[in-house]
């Protein structure tokens, strides 16, 4: 494990438009530590889409650096970054994507088998195990048409840990789920971190959920207002929302 932290940000500000600029994120400065659990919360429009696009190397800067476990990635060329977000980086979003034609199984594998260009027994075997961790042992060749809500959002979840990335981002992981639901996905989520030792920064508009974080960033009008750490064994904390 490295020494510093998983992910840090440093001056990142981010402009749409060409002959009228807006400006969404202003000079944000961030970092997440190993195996840390954190909340994105803010208002609609708060930039908090955009910070996570440039934290998961799917955007770019306009103007600060990326770093992930102390290497830049800001000035990588677009076949590097590809590399970089696939070997150090899982997605989960509010809508799980996954093939409706492909089984469980199948979709866990996609990110490896993608990278690799086949599917072997090894590859196998870990998706497989990755179902049993999630709890969907007996759902292994069901087509993903074919699951529910919650089942296809734990797809979603050990597929993006197929390649065992330090840092998962997930935006809205639980957005279209029920409460009972939603609870089952959280407590997979932080037992994946514990366990596994895996950084997760979660943007949800549940206030509910990101009280049950260790850490809470709040991004308001593209600033970060507020970083709350809190011990993981702390108690859920109420607070009212922004916006």
């Amino acid at each position: 494990m490295a020494d510093g932290p998983v992910l840090a940000i440093r001056g990142v500000s981010r402009e749409f438009g060409i002959k009228v600029k807006t400006r969404v994120l202003h000079g944000v400065d961030l970092q997440l530590a190993h195996g840390e659990f954190s909340a994105l919360i803010g208002p609609s429009g708060s930039g908090k889409s955009t910070l996570l696009n440039i934290m998961g190397l799917l955007d770019r800067p306009t103007a600060g650096e990326v770093y992930i476990n102390g290497q830049p990635m800001t000035h990588l060329d677009d076949d590097a970054l590809t590399r970089a977000r696939s070997r150090t980086l899982g997605f989960v979003f509010q809508f799980h994507h996954l093939l409706p034609a492909f089984t469980a199984l199948e979709n866990v594998m996609i990110p490896a088998w993608g990278e690799r260009g086949r599917a072997d027994a090894k590859l196998r075997a870990a998706a497989q195990a990755l179902l049993d961790e999630v709890g969907l042992h007996e759902r292994t060749h069901n087509r993903a048409s074919d699951l529910s809500g919650g089942e296809a959002q734990r797809v979603a979840i050990a597929r993006a840990l197929c390649q065992n990335p330090p840092l998962i981002l997930a935006d809205e992981p639980t957005g279209n789920l029920d409460t009972q639901t939603a609870d089952g996905v959280f407590s997979l989520l932080r037992r994946v971190s514990r366990e596994r030792g895996t950084t997760f920064l979660i943007v949800t508009h549940d206030d509910r959920l990101a009280g049950r974080c260790d850490r809470i960033i709040r991004l308001v009008d593209g600033r970060i207002v507020s970083d709350d750490r809190r011990g993981p064994d702390a108690p859920p904390q109420l607070f009212l929302p922004l916006g």
